[in-house]
């Protein structure tokens, strides 16, 4: 019985330990004893309250004091900055320490052997006193035995603490690892006012910084703050003993080997600071000493690498440099030739040529390349810098800003040499690029966009063609008119393809103004002329001669100046409006009422319709038909509205050869009239309706080609029976008979009969062909 009781006691004191020893691992399980430790685990008094600091080392004491200024600073072994980073690390491991295990001496499964741990005679003892020396030490042990910590003990407390492996690098410090690794201190932005970097120096003013040594010239502001922020980076590794300094510091007023900075200081007089550079750190070519005053310091060589040691590199790659960076004002050339472009609002305009209206893309993308960084070379303005660029003289010279004067010379196709009158007069070489946009004339720098017209605000068009022809053309409503010369409707394409160069109206170029450009370019008398009236406003467009097969001569009214136009756009104004016109409505009797209706197909006649007694219906209706070839084959009138033909005229070969004429409208033709040479001469009477002529007309003219009268043949013999006289083509009487001495034939009594119709038609010339028929 009392062995099966020992064995249950047993098995329960293992379960026990095995319960603790769990709990141990998570704070929020410990019991109370072990967790009032854990509260108690922080540094018993705060940083404010740090005034000194000593790192107990095996043969050496480290000292940090906390200055006037609430800052601390290595006092012992050496006088020297501390590195901020360090020790801010330090204190964060006292303040938030990160505890994996507590151990307590009274523990009696864990007995006390403080050598075991390390902390009998330990490697590593911080000291933390307050103003009033009392003191807080803390102990650093060895490795705990599976290697993820260390030990670690306060001095007048029992625990042992169990610390993660990653806080001991922040606890093994010497007194290199909490000197400052920083070699130039105060580098901010706006503090650097100087750098001498061996034969280089550096100024910055307001406007930016300059070199001022060996050139003067504009640096770019980039590198500069490139080159300070490599100053920034440049950090020690390690610090070299006083031993080591002699034989490795660089030849004393060696300037080449030297750096200098110069900051502004807070409240005091400009700081100083300067570094000269020394030899490789022995068995390691990738590290180099530089000394700051007394301190030696070992950094990684390719630091310095990164440092720029030519003029090039630090120039202000700009023929405008960063003081006149924002260029608002540019004058080109001198004297009586220099014209001026000025940026107001965010655009460019001709000062002193409000007609003239600047490119304003032209001259903006000059002025991005005058202060594009892409300069090539820059030198000084010397008798060898002047040969090596081989300067010529001035091909353009341009003002900047009324200050800066930059001339510019080209002397190979690939470059432009510049000289610059600021900063002593620099030679500068950039990409050719910028000659695109340059010029000795106004004329290079206008803005080819003349118009930009909607074609739904035109409500007029004007065109006058070469013969001196003016149609004008007016919009109502969704139609478009002719209004002039005559009177009907237009198609609205023949509109729209005037109307279609205005949407985007550019010239070509400017022609250079002359004392008599106007007459040399044929614009005094020009040969096609456009106005269009659009959103309460006219333009008007003359267009000259043309001075070679693809561009014309223009002008446009309140533009100074001559222009040229591409050849197909001018092409779409060389039209005959009037050919599009597909009706025209005539008041023939000037009562304010339209009494007649011409239709037409692409410019030919196809109808005709006559309002004869003026009550506003046609009356009378002419068709108009064509042969395959175009000309004119005859015109069939309808001339009582029966909708039956009753007058038919024929044409051959666009000659009027006669036309036939139902009088009565009983469908037999009862009148031929013929002629020739498109003149009538003879008339074919049929007068008993038999569809056979009874009687003939031969028409008598005067000088003029007018008609007077008629020889009436009354029996078809060939011989004259009576003679007609007309007056305004209408018989005013019948003659008497013709003696036999004027007409061959016995003299007879005169007998009254039936009057013969008249042909009541205009003379008409041997010319006359179908165009008669057409606008």
């Amino acid at each position: 019985m009392k062995r099966e009781f020992l064995v249950l006691a047993l098995l329960g004191a293992l379960l026990g330990y095995l319960v603790y020893d769990s709990m141990r691992d998570d704070p929020s399980k410990v019991p109370v004893l072990f967790k009032a430790a854990k509260e108690e685990d922080a540094v018993p008094i705060s940083r404010d309250q740090v005034a000194r600091v000593e790192l107990i080392r095996d043969n050496y004491i480290v000292v940090l004091e906390k200055g006037r200024n609430g800052k601390f600073a290595v006092k012992s072994p050496v006088s020297a900055d501390i590195d901020q980073e360090v020790l801010d690390k330090l204190f964060a491991v006292f303040e938030k320490m990160e505890i994996k295990k507590t151990l307590r001496q009274d523990t009696e499964e864990i007995p006390l052997i403080m050598s075991e741990y390390g902390l009998a005679t330990p490697g590593i003892v911080w000291r933390l006193l307050n103003a009033t020396q009392e003191e807080n030490t803390f102990l650093v042990g060895k490795e705990t035995p599976g290697r993820d910590g260390f030990y670690a003990k306060w001095k007048d407390r029992e625990e042992i603490l169990v610390l993660p492996k990653a806080l001991f690098p922040s606890l093994n410090l010497d007194a290199r690892a909490l000197r400052d690794k920083e070699i130039f201190s105060g580098l901010t932005d706006d503090a650097v006012r100087e750098i001498v970097y061996g034969k280089l120096r550096f100024l910055k003013g307001k406007d930016g910084w300059r070199m001022v040594s060996p050139h003067e010239l504009a640096c770019d502001r980039e590198k500069m703050e490139g080159f300070i922020d490599a100053l920034r980076r440049l950090r020690a590794q390690d610090f070299v003993g006083g031993e080591e300094k002699t034989d490795r510091l660089p030849p004393a007023g060696d300037a080449a080997a030297s750096l200098t900075v110069v900051t502004a200081g807070e409240k005091v007089k400009d700081i100083t600071q300067q570094i000269r550079f020394g030899g490789n750190v022995e068995g390691n070519k990738e590290l180099m000493v530089v000394y700051k005053g007394a301190v030696g310091c070992v950094i990684a060589r390719d630091l310095v690498k990164a440092f720029p040691q030519t003029v090039r590199a630090f120039a202000d790659a700009r023929i405008v440099p960063f003081e006149k960076a924002a260029v608002d004002r540019i004058t080109v050339g001198e004297n009586e030739g220099a014209f001026t472009l000025v940026k107001k609002d965010g655009r460019w305009e001709a000062e002193g040529a409000p007609q003239t209206a600047v490119d304003n893309d032209k001259v903006t993308k000059l002025a991005e390349k005058l202060t594009a960084p892409d300069l090539t070379d820059v030198l000084s303005f010397t008798e060898e810098g002047a040969a090596k660029a081989k300067l010529l003289p001035p091909e353009y010279t341009l003002k900047i800003n009324d200050k800066l004067t930059v001339a510019l010379s080209s002397r190979s196709g690939d470059a432009v040499y510049f000289l610059r009158d600021d900063l002593k007069n620099m030679i500068g070489q950039s990409a050719r690029g910028v000659q695109e946009f340059l010029s000795h004339d106004l004329t290079f720098y206008r803005d080819k966009n003349l118009l930009a017209i909607a074609p739904d605000t035109v409500t007029k068009v004007s065109l006058t063609t070469a013969e001196g022809k003016e149609i004008v053309v007016e919009r109502t409503g969704s139609e478009w008119f002719v209004t002039s010369p005559v009177k009907g409707k237009i198609a609205e394409g023949a509109v729209q393809r005037v109307l279609l160069p205005f949407e985007n109206l550019r010239a070509i170029d400017f022609v250079p103004a002359g004392n008599d450009t106007a007459a040399a370019c044929g614009l005094d008398a020009p040969p096609v002329q456009v106005k269009i009236w659009h959103a309460g406003k006219e333009d008007a467009l003359s267009v000259g001669k043309q001075k070679s097969p693809l561009l014309h001569y223009a002008a446009l009214r309140g533009l100074d100046g001559v222009f040229l136009l591409n050849r197909k756009t001018v092409k779409q104004w060389e039209v005959d409006l009037l050919k599009h016109v597909y009706l025209v409505e005539t008041d023939s009797n000037h009562d304010t009422i339209v009494d007649s209706w011409t239709y037409f197909d692409k410019g030919r006649k196809t109808k005709m319709e006559i309002d004869v007694n003026n009550d506003g219906a046609p009356d009378v209706v002419s068709n108009f038909i064509y042969n395959a070839d175009g000309s004119l084959a005859k015109v069939e009138t309808d001339n009582n509205e029966d909708g039956k033909v009753d007058q038919t005229t024929y044409f051959v070969n666009g000659v009027l050869e006669r036309e036939e004429s139902d009088a009565d409208y009983n469908g037999v033709i009862d009148s031929v009239t013929h002629y020739k040479n498109g003149r009538q001469y003879k008339s074919d009477i049929d007068v008993t309706g038999d569809g056979k002529p009874d009687v003939v007309k031969y028409y008598l003219f005067n000088e003029k080609g007018e008609v007077t009268g008629a020889d009436v043949d009354r029996d078809l013999d060939g011989k004259t029976d009576t003679r007609e006289r007309y007056e305004k083509g209408k018989i005013v009487k019948e003659a008497v008979p013709v003696p036999p001495s004027a007409g061959g034939g016995a003299v007879q009594s005169p007998v009254p009969e039936k009057t013969l119709p008249a042909i009541s038609l205009p003379p008409k010339t041997t010319q006359q062909k179908s165009k008669e028929f057409e606008l």
